[in-house]
C-alpha cells in the first residue's frame, strides 16, 4: 500500500498519522523484519540444503531517484534472501552484496538474471563455474525493443502527417441531425471516434506514448470496414450523412498511404513472429507465465519447437523480401548468441528427486511476479 492509502485506511479507525510518520514507522518495521530475517539465516540455509541446493534469482529494478532495488531470491521456494537499495548495478555496488550472500548461504546451483552485463560479470567472479540463465522475459522484451522501436517511430511519423486526430476531434462537434436516422448515425460516429481516440493500454514497454500506432492502425482498419458497410446501406436508401463521409475520408487517407502500410506490414509481421516465440516460451506480453505447470513442460520439446519456429521465420523472411530477411536474421542471431544462457542444459538433475529440468526452465517465470511484489513493498 502507498502512504496515502495507509493514511486513508487508518483515518476511519480514529488513527491520524502524517505521511512522514507512516514512512518512519514503515522503515522501523523493515529494519526489525530484516533483523528477524538475519536471525533465521541458519534455519533458511538448512532448509535450502535439505532441498539439495538453490536456484538464485538476481534482479535489479531502477526506481525514481536513480537508485536500484536489488533483490536476491531463492527460486524454488520463493524465499527472498536479501534486498538492498544501491546507487546502480555497477560491479562495485553488486559485488559486496554477492560476497556477503556467498559467505552466508554458499554458492547456488544455478543463477537466473536479467540481460545486464554487469550482473553477469559479478556473478561469474563471485560464483565461478556456476551456470547462469538469463531471464527469458527480459530477453524477449529486449529483442522486441531492438526490432520494433525504429519501425514504430516510422509508422508514427507516416500516420501523424495525415492529422487524423484533430480531424476526428472535429467530428465530435458535428451538429445534431434533423431526423432520427441522422441522429442515430451521429451517435454512431461519436462512438467510433471515441474508440479510435481511446488510449491504448501499454502492453509492451517500447511504446512510450499512451497510444500505440500499430494498435491505432488496427482500429482504423476495423472501423473503416464498418463505415464502408454503413455508407453502402445509406447509398441503397439514397441517403448521405456528411460526418460519416468525412470520417470515411480520414480513415481511407491513412489506409491508402503506401508508406503507412509498408511500416505497418513490417511491424505486424515482426510482432507475429515474436508472439510465436513467446507462445513456445510459455510467456505472455504482460510477462505472466501462461497456464501450465512445470510437469507439463519438457525442455527438449520446447527447444526443438523454438528451433522450428526460428527456421520458419527465416524461411518466411526470405519469401517476403525487403526488410524481412534482415529482421528474421536478427531474431535468429539473438537466439543463437544467447542459446546456452536461455536454456541451461540439465545442471541439477544429479539432485535425486528434488528438481527436474523443466522446473529449472520455468523457475524464473514462477518467481517473476514475486519479485515485483517484493520490490513494490520495499520501495513503498
Amino acid at each position: 500500500m502507498k502512504r496515502h492509502e495507509i493514511r486513508a485506511f487508518l483515518r476511519p479507525k480514529g488513527i491520524a498519522l502524517s505521511t512522514e510518520t507512516i514512512s518512519n514507522r514503515s522503515l522501523d518495521f523493515l529494519l526489525l523484519f530484516k533483523q528477524l530475517h538475519e536471525a533465521k539465516t541458519a534455519e533458511i540455509k538448512a532448509l535450502i540444503e535439505r532441498k539439495g541446493g538453490m536456484i538464485l534469482h538476481m534482479d535489479g529494478t531502477h526506481r525514481s531517484g536513480g537508485r536500484v532495488v536489488f533483490v536476491l531470491q531463492e527460486g524454488h521456494n520463493g524465499i527472498v534472501l536479501d534486498t538492498d537499495l544501491i546507487p546502480s548495478e555497477a560491479e562495485e555496488h553488486v559485488k559486496p552484496i554477492l560476497s556477503k550472500f556467498k559467505k552466508t548461504y554458499g554458492s547456488p546451483l544455478v543463477i537466473v538474471r536479467d540481460m545486464a552485463k554487469g550482473l553477469a560479470l559479478c556473478a561469474a567472479n563471485i560464483f565461478p563455474n556456476k551456470p547462469q540463465q538469463i531471464c527469458q522475459v527480459h530477453f524477449i522484451r529486449n529483442l522486441e525493443k531492438d526490432q520494433v522501436t525504429e519501425y514504430h517511430k516510422r509508422l508514427k511519423h507516416s500516420m501523424v502527417k495525415h492529422r487524423l486526430t484533430p480531424r476526428l476531434r472535429a467530428l465530435r462537434n458535428a451538429g445534431s441531425g434533423d431526423n432520427d436516422i441522422k441522429k442515430l448515425q451521429q451517435r454512431w460516429v461519436h462512438i467510433a471516434v471515441d474508440y479510435l481516440l481511446y488510449p491504448v493500454e501499454k502492453h509492451v514497454k517500447w511504446i512510450s506514448r499512451p497510444i500505440s500506432y500499430i494498435v491505432q492502425y488496427y482500429r482504423i482498419d476495423e472501423v473503416s470496414n464498418l463505415v464502408s458497410r454503413l455508407i453502402r446501406w445509406n447509398a441503397s436508401k439514397y441517403f448521405v450523412y456528411k460526418p460519416l463521409m468525412e470520417l470515411n475520408t480520414g480513415l481511407r487517407d491513412v489506409l491508402n498511404d503506401s508508406e503507412v502500410f509498408r511500416h505497418y506490414r513490417i511491424l505486424d509481421k515482426t510482432l507475429e513472429w515474436l508472439d510465436k516465440l513467446r507462445d513456445n516460451l510459455r510467456i505472455s506480453r504482460k510477462t505472466n507465465l501462461k497456464d501450465s505447470t512445470p510437469g507439463d513442460i519438457d525442455l527438449e520439446d520446447v527447444t526443438r519447437n523454438i528451433k522450428a519456429v526460428l527456421a520458419k521465420i527465416c524461411e518466411e523472411g526470405r519469401e517476403l523480401g525487403g526488410n524481412f530477411p534482415q529482421i528474421a536474421s536478427a531474431i535468429n542471431n539473438a537466439f543463437e548468441s544467447h542459446w546456452e544462457e536461455l536454456f541451461v542444459p540439465d545442471p541439477i538433475t544429479f539432485i535425486v528427486g528434488i528438481f527436474s529440468e523443466s522446473e529449472l526452465f520455468l523457475g524464473h517465470y514462477i518467481s517473476y511476479q514475486r519479485f515485483k511484489s517484493h520490490r513494490d513493498a520495499y520501495e513503498n
